[in-house]
């Protein structure tokens, strides 16, 4: 019959609607995963062209919005400021030599600072960092380690957006499906549901099965 037909489709609709729902949790799992393990597939999610009607419309992609994420901002100034910090480092290992000012310390005359040699001046400027080359050295070194280090978070935390974006768009996609397919299965819930309503004052049904089909009714609107 007609109302059994809706009831079976009713049913099949909402049966899709839970796998879907399973499906963009099982997605979602996978994503996260792959971010634990620090890996990443191209995205299986196509981005839609047309946007869902909201109060703030996007304007811009999502790709375009992920450059201007405040935590992926603040991690690349995290690899500038790295890089400047080890170019000092390496600076520090070279001697600066100010000629002029040497040679107004061991010269208190012309002829002096002609004839006299500045050699014991200018061994005395080369062996300050000399002697303290295994220090800067390892200041060098660890400045390295903390362009790696902030290399390191901001592909983690660019990883952790990008499989954001694709968890966003999945989800809508998923509740755009979900929401047509409850829409139908609700309008033919509720047409059966005045179908049964009518049967039972005419005594073709019981109590009992229109209680049943309001039961199913609400729960369609519940979801």
């Amino acid at each position: 019959s007609s109302d059994a037909f809706r009831l079976y489709l009713s049913d099949v609709l909402c049966l899709e609607v839970a796998g879907w729902i399973k499906e963009q949790e099982l997605d979602q799992n996978l994503r996260n995963l792959q971010s634990l393990l620090g890996q990443f597939t191209v995205m299986k999610v196509a981005i839609p062209d047309i946007y869902p009607d909201v109060v703030l419309q996007p304007t811009e992609l999502p790709r375009q919005i992920l450059g201007q994420r405040p935590d992926l901002k603040a991690a690349y100034l995290s690899i500038q400021s790295s890089q400047l910090h080890t170019q000092v480092a390496y600076k520090e290992l070279l001697p600066s030599l100010n000629v002029q000012a040497m040679l107004e310390n061991i010269a208190t005359t012309a002829r002096d600072a002609l004839f006299v040699s500045p050699v014991w001046a200018l061994l005395g400027q080369l062996t300050a960092p000399l002697y303290q080359g295994g220090r800067l050295r390892a200041l060098a070194e660890i400045a390295e380690l903390d362009i790696a280090i902030a290399y390191q978070v901001y592909k983690e935390k660019l990883l952790a957006a990008v499989i954001q974006i694709e968890d966003y768009i999945s989800q809508e996609q998923s509740l755009q499906k979900q929401l047509h397919h409850l829409k139908v299965a609700y309008q033919s819930a509720n047409n059966n549901l005045i179908n049964y309503k009518r049967s039972y004052r005419t005594g073709l049904v019981s109590m009992l099965d229109l209680l049943i089909i309001q039961q199913q009714t609400y729960d369609l609107i519940r979801k």
